[in-house]
């Protein structure tokens, strides 16, 4: 259980760091409680050395993992002790003002991946127990704006710790159009997510040259090779201006001119890596031969699993022994109970112990508050403290408990002033806040004092964190300016009043006026607003570089009273009621599994993808059909694979008659 983990990872760390002296394996076995329990006499293969060395190990790891300094000492009879001296734990002096805490605070929300997410917020945790100004809640609302960096390949987290510990590393690639994925051999210099997608730059010891390669074209897992780099890493690697001189880019789109951005999608590929683009609305011989093979006729469709991918929901955190302190379920600011986590209870127990000795008789409700938690997590922490202490013998133990509204600590003598001082930030959770606040101080449109606010915390971050910091340069993100549509709609949210727009649809390729209720920006990639739409009369999200043309009303904007979504499932989320289709492509129209949400891609032998997706408008993947051609095809609802062959025939027929004509 992972509560149990959380525990026996606390009391190892405060033995190592309230220990003057190393600790032998035999001293810590018998003083933590986890150890005694799971390795007694008597328990056959579970209680033997060899089960207990293993778990020691992983648990030393794991603390590492967490930036804790673990060394190993040797003492004149040979036997092997363990401590963490608080001179190479301690964190550094840090002391942010009141705008810096709350610019990392922004910063700090980004991440929709569970390590990155865990770390800076751990991060953020370490600075509150250093002094963070009390009268700043860094998890509360930034003005309109929402930025966040998605996390969606799995092949993220090896290739990151790969790149931070500079370690070859191995896995198959699949290049757009080919049918089968080759071997890659690779030195992995740096990741940069560029327009919502994550790319790795580095070495490839095959072709002997660089290359850049899109995480989601990455198949199966990664594996780590021995040995060293064979080529010195560059100090600059441009991941992102490699990607866009291969994609090309949208015209422009002029406030007022009238013009339309013109749509591109991807096709083909350069360097082993993202696709090229190519632009889209325009009559030509290739647009006929599309249409033409699409008139052909529907391939008909495979047998096979359409297996639902389960639509994830964060639930209440994991049940702990007996019902102890907790109390009634409350949540924090309405964030959603997250199922604990070992590695980051951790890490929050470790910061809670330091922030609760300074702050005797805390309230719950501001505490939860402080470290960006519910009230339901801090109770599930609070369970665990009196279960840790330097040993779980006598009166070594942590005597915390709450009456329900604040918390008291009765004992703060068992764990000693320097054993509860802050602790130094681990490589992680300097990465993870480094990363995400120099994407953010980037950010089109930030205010400019939030921008100066930022920039002043990431230098003094930076100091802080030392060698930790040095990770965080092979991880960027770079989010898409959007001009002056962004100022104006910053500034309509900020005055409350109501926008009008020419907007692109793409998918049905068309411009559409609307007036608009702004409630908040959201950058993912490109930046959207999420608004109330007065034509529909329902929420909707607009991707502001497909606006052509905006004018700020002197209406008010009265949005409805509507929840704000939890976008950690993504920007795009289709609703279960949605109609279902089913699409095929070859190996020339993978891409579409990339962009389109979707609930499942399986794959087919000749090297395409059944895809099953859900949307409110099924008509409006006849002009993906039309798109893809022979590289795709609609397989059902039947009345819509109908409809797009007809469509297809129309778009002949009309190149016929213009070709008689002329």
């Amino acid at each position: 259980m992972a509560i149990a983990k959380a525990e026996r990872l606390m009391n190892l760390a405060l033995c190592l760091l309230g220990t003057r002296r190393p600790l032998s394996k035999r001293e810590l076995r018998d003083s933590i409680e986890a150890y005694v329990e799971a390795f007694r006499p008597g328990n056959g293969a579970a209680g033997s050395d060899d089960s207990f060395n293993r778990m020691f190990e992983r648990d030393k790891d794991d603390l590492r993992e967490l930036g804790l300094v673990i060394e190993t000492v040797e003492n004149l009879d040979g036997e092997v002790g363990y401590l963490a001296r608080r001179d190479s734990n301690r964190l550094p002096p840090i002391t942010l003002d009141a705008e810096e805490a709350a610019a990392l605070g922004l910063a700090a929300k980004v991440w929709q991946q569970a390590r990155l997410a865990g770390a800076a917020s751990g991060a953020l945790q370490k600075l509150r127990a250093a002094g963070l100004p009390e009268d700043v809640d860094p998890y509360g609302a930034h003005g309109a704006l929402e930025p966040r960096i998605p996390v969606h390949e799995a092949a993220f987290e090896p290739l990151m710790l790969a790149c931070r510990d500079r370690r070859p590393v191995v896995f198959d690639y699949r290049k757009a159009n080919a049918a089968q994925p080759g071997q890659r051999n690779v030195e992995p210099w740096a990741l940069e997510c560029w327009r919502g997608h994550w790319y790795l730059a580095g070495w490839d010891r095959d072709r002997g040259a660089e290359r850049v390669f899109r995480l989601s074209r990455i198949t199966g897992k990664v594996r780590s090779r021995s040995g060293r780099f064979t080529v010195p890493v560059p100090d600059v690697v441009t991941v992102r201006e490699t990607v866009a001189s291969w994609a090309g880019r949208a015209r422009t789109v002029r406030r007022g001119s009238g013009c339309v951005p013109t749509p591109v999608t991807p096709s083909g590929e350069g360097h082993g890596g993202a696709g090229t683009r190519r632009r889209l609305g325009r009559v030509g011989d290739s647009v006929r031969a599309r249409a033409g093979r699409l008139a052909g006729g529907v391939r008909a469709g495979r047998g096979g699993s359409r297996a639902r991918r389960a639509a994830g929901r964060r639930g209440g955190p994991a049940a702990c022994r007996g019902q102890g302190l907790r109390g009634a379920d409350k949540n924090v600011a309405g964030k959603p109970v997250r199922p604990v986590n070992a590695i980051d209870q951790t890490r929050r127990m470790l910061s809670l112990v330091t922030y609760l000795r300074e702050r005797p008789g805390a309230r719950i409700e501001d505490v939860a508050r402080a470290f960006g938690i519910t009230e339901d997590e801090l109770v599930s922490d609070l369970d665990v403290l009196p279960m840790c202490g330097t040993s779980f013998r006598g009166g070594d133990l942590l005597d915390i408990d709450t009456d329900g509204e604040r918390i008291w600590w009765h004992n703060p003598a068992a764990l000693g002033a320097e054993a509860a001082e802050p602790l130094r930030l681990a490589a992680d959770e300097a990465t993870a806040l480094l990363v995400a606040a120099r994407a953010v101080a980037t950010l089109p449109g930030l205010r400019e004092g939030d921008r100066q606010a930022l920039l002043r915390a990431t230098a003094k971050v930076e100091t802080s964190a030392g060698e930790a910091a040095g990770a965080s340069s092979r991880l960027s993100v770079t989010f898409e300016s959007e001009g002056g549509v962004f100022a104006d709609v910053d500034r309509a949210i900020a005055e409350r009043r109501r926008l009008w727009i020419r907007y692109y649809s793409p998918a049905r390729d068309e411009l559409t006026e609307r007036e608009i209720d702004p409630i908040r920006l959201v950058s993912v990639g490109h930046t959207y607003v999420e608004a109330w739409c007065r034509r529909s009369e329902a929420r909707r999200t607009f991707r502001l570089d497909r606006v052509a043309e905006i004018r700020i009303l002197d209406e008010p904007s009265a949005p409805p009273e509507v929840e704000l979504r939890d976008l950690s499932e993504g920007l795009v989320q289709p609703a279960a009621e949605d109609p279902e289709v089913v699409v095929e492509v070859g190996p020339g129209g993978r891409w579409v599994a990339e962009y389109y949400p979707h609930d499942s891609a399986d794959e087919l032998p000749d090297g395409g993808l059944r895809i099953t997706l859900r949307t409110p408008d099924p008509a409006s993947l006849r002009r993906l059909a039309l798109r893809l051609g022979r590289d795709g095809r609609i397989v059902a609802p039947q009345a819509l694979a109908d409809s797009a062959r007809q469509v297809a025939r129309e778009a002949l027929a009309a190149y016929d008659g213009a070709g008689a004509a002329g």
